[in-house]
C-alpha cells in the first residue's frame, strides 16, 4: 500500500484495484486497501473488491468522524467481515495519524478470537503498544504486519525483552 486510495474517485480507486489485481495474478498476495469516511462507503469498497477476486482487504476505523471506542471498532469490523465474508481475509489497521483512533489491543485479540481477523496492520508509531501487540497478538491467533518502519526495531526489542524470563 502506499495511501494515496482517499485523495482518488470512486471511478480511479476502482480502476486502481482493478489493475493492482491483474497485474499480480496470482503471483502474490494483493491486499485492498477499503478505507474511507463510513462504514457504508467501507462496505461499498469491499464488495467491489470482493467482485474482483481479491481473497484480502485492509481496514481502518472510518475517519473524518472518528470511530473510537471498542462497541463502535467491533460494529465496523463485523460489518466489514460480513460483506467480505468467508472467502476474504480482513486485516485491520491501526492508523491514527490518519484516522484519529487507536484500535485496542484487546479489540485486536477479540477479533481474532472471532475468526475475523488471522493479521492485523499497526502504523502507530507508539513502541508500547506495539510491544503489547506483538506480545498479545500471537495469543489471540494474531500475526502482525508493521507498517510503521521506523519504530519498528524498538518495539520488536521491547517485545523480546518483555517476553523474556527474569
Amino acid at each position: 500500500t502506499a495511501g494515496e486510495g482517499p485523495l482518488l474517485t470512486a471511478r480511479e480507486w476502482g480502476r486502481l484495484v482493478e489493475i493492482s489485481f491483474s497485474e499480480v495474478a496470482g503471483k502474490a498476495y494483493v491486499v485492498a486497501g477499503t478505507m474511507d469516511t463510513s462504514t457504508r462507503r467501507v462496505i461499498e469498497k469491499i464488495k467491489i473488491v470482493r467482485d474482483i477476486g481479491y481473497g484480502h482487504f485492509v481496514v481502518t476505523p472510518t475517519f473524518y468522524v472518528p470511530v473510537r471506542g471498542r462497541d463502535e471498532h467491533m460494529r465496523l469490523f463485523g460489518a466489514c467481515q460480513e460483506a467480505g465474508g468467508s472467502d476474504m481475509t480482513m486485516v485491520p489497521y491501526t492508523l491514527p495519524s490518519c484516522t484519529q483512533s487507536v484500535i485496542a489491543v484487546g479489540t485486536m485479540g477479540a477479533l481474532a478470537r472471532r475468526g475475523w481477523a488471522a493479521y492485523c496492520k499497526e502504523s502507530s508509531g507508539n513502541p508500547e503498544y506495539v510491544a503489547r501487540l506483538l506480545s498479545e497478538a500471537p495469543a489471540a491467533g494474531m500475526t502482525v504486519l508493521m507498517g510503521n518502519e521506523i519504530g519498528a526495531a524498538e518495539a520488536i526489542v521491547d517485545a523480546v525483552r518483555s517476553a523474556a524470563p527474569d
